[in-house]
């Protein structure tokens, strides 16, 4: 049954009443304060201190494993990003060099088109020639026996 401080005053005054108050107080020092179970011994915290330490070694070891994991896993995402962009660059390399051909085929084209209306328009303008000088000379001459006539 534990000790309280009415326990602890009658016995104190049972000491008193028996071998006087010096001896009473002399006896009383000695004994250890009303609830002892409750105190830690030196040992008692030396071995939670060993608890403790034994706690602190297994979160530092967690925690470095997590900390492994985690930067296992970065390096796994920055792998998988960097072979993403490698993959765009060349998609992008293939699209740029596929657009340069398709307009340099465009463009080649245009030209062409553009030399074959310029020949029209020589024939064109060349047939002209052919058709009008002869008639522009006729009536020159036309005109000009019409000058020589009249003057």
């Amino acid at each position: 049954m534990p000790v309280d401080e009415a326990r602890r005053h009658a016995v104190y005054e049972a000491l008193r009443a028996v071998h006087g108050e010096v001896v009473a107080a002399s006896m009383m020092e000695m004994l250890p304060p009303a609830g002892v179970p409750e105190l830690a011994t030196k040992a008692d915290l030396a071995l939670l201190k060993s608890d403790f330490d034994l706690l602190r070694a297994e979160f530092r070891g967690e925690i470095g494993e997590l900390r492994a994991e985690f930067l296992g896993e970065i390096g796994e995402l920055r792998a998988e990003f960097l072979g993403e962009i490698g993959e765009l660059r060349a998609e992008m390399g293939e699209l740029r060099g596929g657009l340069r051909a398709e307009f340099r085929g465009e463009l080649a084209a245009m030209g062409a088109r553009l030399e074959g209306a310029i020949r029209d328009q020589g024939r064109f303008f060349t047939r002209i020639l052919v058709t009008v000088v002869p008639a522009a000379s006729a009536a020159a001459a036309v005109v000009g026996g019409l000058t020589v006539r009249l003057g």
